[in-house]
């Protein structure tokens, strides 16, 4: 979990999504993931966990909801966390109770195309989301200029926000259709053992760490820990 990321630009002039102003967050005190002071790994209540999770996505949208007046078809798509990508469509499933059957199987269809690399890569935690926006972008196949997209973000302990953002004209010339696919193509599978061998280098008490970084083909690197701190290169 969390062995990966998403990268992206933020600008004034975006050329993909342009963010709307207004947003909605909710916060609270819930022990649903969290690492104790003697552990060196996270605990999680799991079940508790998904519970608070579509109850802080229904808070915010509908905070969201009563903030702006936004209606349920002025989305083109519904976004999500994918810690799993099955606890998105039970939020999905919340945003879309009682709704109109064609709504929601408009919204349900473009759900399918935003998780896809989701199943493929599993959890990045934060990145998920981000994750979540390529994959639609990437496959939807009836996205159109000045569409909005409904995003859900959410951390554990626990807090949530709900955001949107408009697609710009000229947002499909920015997408490479096949370079993310061959790129996952390309990660190699190892086993248990030799994940628990890499895991277990990285041990973060450690005051020095000098990793091989020969093999590596990415331009950014983790090389090391230094005097208790991360060190990244650029190859």
């Amino acid at each position: 979990q969390g062995g990966g990321a998403c990268a992206m630009i933020v600008g004034q002039n975006p050329r993909i999504l342009e963010l709307e102003e207004t947003s909605a967050c909710y916060m609270e005190d819930v022990m649903d993931f969290w690492r104790p002071f003697n552990h060196t790994e996270a605990l999680v209540n799991g079940k508790f966990s998904a519970n608070i999770y579509v109850d802080f996505f229904k808070k915010v949208f509908s905070i969201y909801r009563e903030k702006t007046g936004a209606r349920l078809e002025d989305f083109a798509a519904l976004l999500f966390h994918l810690p799993y990508t099955k606890q998105g469509l039970k939020g999905l499933r919340a945003a879309i109770e009682g709704a109109d059957p064609k709504i929601s199987s408009e919204l349900s269809r473009q759900f399918e195309f935003s998780r896809k690399y989701g199943r493929l890569v599993g959890n990045l935690y934060t990145g998920s989301l981000y994750l979540s926006l390529l994959s639609l972008l990437n496959n939807s196949d009836s996205l159109r200029a000045n569409q909005r997209l409904g995003m859900f973000s959410y951390g554990s302990g626990a807090q949530g926000e709900f955001f949107t953002g408009r697609l710009v004209p000229g947002f499909e010339k920015m997408l490479d259709k096949t370079g993310y696919e061959e790129m996952l193509e390309k990660r190699e599978k190892i086993s248990v053992s030799e994940y628990e061998k890499v895991f277990s280098s990285l041990e973060m008490r450690a005051e020095n760490l000098e990793l091989n970084i020969d093999d590596d083909p990415a331009v950014f690197v983790f090389a090391g820990i230094e005097e208790y701190s991360r060190k990244y290169l650029k190859k």
